[in-house]
């Protein structure tokens, strides 16, 4: 009965561990993923268009 009870955790454990990862590697992305500073004002749209 015990080993039933383990196999059974055993089965269930990836299905929980996949959520679990997502949510860590979300929460890792919000602090530790830095964007660029911006270096120059984009073109205005009549410029863009006359390139």
């Amino acid at each position: 009965m015990l080993g039933s009870f383990l196999a059974g955790i055993n089965w269930f454990i990836p299905f929980f561990s996949i959520p679990v990862f997502c949510v860590l590697s979300i929460i890792m992305m919000i602090f530790l993923v830095k964007s660029p500073k911006k270096k120059q004002e984009p073109l205005p749209f009549k410029d863009f268009i006359k390139k």
